[in-house]
């Protein structure tokens, strides 16, 4: 009999892949059962959700306008640029 953590593994490894037909059943009635693993497999999904819509590009980027940096911004990356220069050559 499997464990609930060879449960959060295969709950893992269902992101990844699809699950065989019996490894996709097994884990839905271990599921059905046990409120831990059912717990962790929703915090899981949430925590995908959360960071593919992290990650999603920018709408700005998306329709190809260019994006600027303020005046501000850019003065500070040219003295960051600067002083890791200084660094290096020492």
């Amino acid at each position: 009999m499997a464990s609930c953590r060879d449960y959060t593994l295969l709950t893992s490894r269902e992101l990844d892949e699809p699950l065989p037909r019996w490894g996709w059943l097994r884990l839905r009635l271990h599921l059905l059962s046990c409120r831990s693993c059912a717990r962790f497999r929703a915090h899981v999904l949430l925590l995908r959700e959360v960071m593919r819509r992290r990650l999603r590009p920018s709408r700005a980027f998306r329709s190809g306008q260019r994006l600027r940096l303020s005046s501000t911004a850019r003065a500070r990356m040219r003295r960051a640029l600067r002083k890791g220069d200084q660094e290096s050559t020492g």
